[in-house]
C-alpha cells in the first residue's frame, strides 16, 4: 500500500521484510510477548503479507476464488485490466444530479474523534461535501480504522460528525 504518511516495506538481503523504522530502539517495537508490533498500528508490509496469503491455493479454494485457474497472481492493485469502457466520460452530470436531489450535506468544519483529536475536515463545494481524514492515505480504513468507523457510523446514522472535542 503506497502512503506518503507511513514507512515503506523493505527487504533485507535474505528477502526478510523489515517494517521497523530505522533509528527506533528495538524494545519500542516489541510487545509483551516478544512479537513484533508496528508503531501506530500500521504495518507497511501488510499488503505483501496479504498478497502471499491470497495467492495460496488452499486459501483460494476456501474462498472459491480463481475458480477459472488464472495464470497470473492476485495483486493488491492489478494492471491486468487495461481496457475499462463502462465508465462515464465525465462524472459532472452525476454530481449535478446528486446536488439537485438535495442530499444531506455537512457544513465545512473540523471533525473530532472520540479521543478529542481532530479527525479531519469537511469541505462543501456547490452542495457536494468532501470529508478528509487527518493522517490517512487513500485507503482510510487501512491507515486510520478508528476514524473510518466513526465516519461511517455517523454518516449511516444520519448524524453530523462531532465539531467539538468530546
Amino acid at each position: 500500500m503506497y502512503s506518503l504518511y507511513t514507512p515503506v516495506c523493505v527487504s533485507d538481503d535474505n528477502g526478510n521484510t523489515i517494517s521497523k523504522p530505522s533509528g527506533i530502539p528495538r524494545f519500542l517495537t516489541k510487545n509483551n510477548y516478544g512479537r513484533r508490533r508496528s508503531l501506530s498500528g500500521y504495518d507497511p508490509c501488510a499488503s505483501m503479507y496479504t498478497s502471499v496469503y491470497l495467492n495460496r491455493p488452499d486459501v483460494q479454494r476456501a474462498l472459491h476464488a480463481n475458480v477459472t485457474g488464472l495464470r497470473y497472481p492476485w495483486t493488491l492493485c492489478s494492471v491486468v485490466i487495461t481496457k475499462w469502457n463502462d465508465h462515464p466520460f465525465s462524472i459532472l452530470p452525476i454530481l449535478r444530479q446528486l446536488i439537485a436531489a438535495r442530499l444531506r450535506i455537512w457544513d465545512w468544519t473540523p471533525w473530532y474523534t472520540n479521543n478529542q483529536q481532530v479527525g479531519g475536515w469537511t469541505v462543501e463545494y456547490d452542495g457536494l461535501t468532501f470529508v478528509s481524514v487527518r493522517g490517512a492515505g487513500h485507503a482510510v480504513p487501512t491507515f486510520k480504522p478508528r476514524q473510518a468507523l466513526q465516519l461511517f457510523q455517523h454518516f449511516f446514522n444520519n448524524q453530523t460528525l462531532p465539531s467539538q472535542p468530546f
